[in-house]
């Protein structure tokens, strides 16, 4: 998309704080570090990015039943989070990681104070975000109205070489697998 985006503060949220930010001649550099963008990709999607036993592997989007129903992008937070409260290093990662949402079993990117990730930027807003979906259509949400978990299709699955595999939870709007 890169060579389509005639100017880079495309890839800025107006409302977000200057802290880590890469001056716009170099959002483009490789070699640069630094904030490039107020927005990250769902994790569950890129190839390669998410495990079997968090909900497998990026699917083909012609599988995904309900591309509308599936935040594809959504605002990632200025800081990264150290030890369940905000540092004050740039979030640089390109995913949000619903994959690996599992509370109380694990708490990665997870913070257990306030019940939520601590990789989307949910208060930004008016205690929302801005997300883009796989069908193209953005829009704000609220963190309650997009995360849910499913429980009934976890079940164990006894793999051809004998290992064991539990399938996860459903994980809201951001789970491929959703129904």
């Amino acid at each position: 998309m890169q060579p389509y985006i005639k100017s880079s503060q495309i890839l800025r949220c107006p409302s977000e704080s200057d802290a880590g930010w890469l001056p716009s001649s170099a959002r483009f550099d490789a070699s640069q570090t630094g904030r490039r963008t107020s927005y990250s990709i769902n994790g569950f999607l890129p190839r390669g990015n998410s495990k079997p036993e968090q909900g497998g592997n990026s699917p083909h989007i012609a599988a995904i039943q309900k591309p509308a129903s599936l935040i594809l992008l959504l605002e990632s937070p200025s800081t990264k989070y150290v030890a369940g409260a905000p540092s004050s290093e740039p979030f640089t990662e390109p995913y949000f990681h619903p994959h690996v949402y599992d509370p109380p079993t694990s708490l990665k990117h997870w913070d257990a104070r306030l019940d939520r990730p601590d990789d989307i930027a949910y208060e930004r807003h008016l205690g929302g975000f801005n997300a883009a979906f796989l069908d193209g259509h953005a829009k704000f949400v609220r963190w309650d109205t997009v995360w849910f978990r499913d429980d009934s299709v976890r079940e164990t699955v006894v793999a051809s070489d004998g290992t064991t595999v539990v399938t996860p939870s459903l994980k809201g709007m951001f789970d491929p697998r959703g129904r």
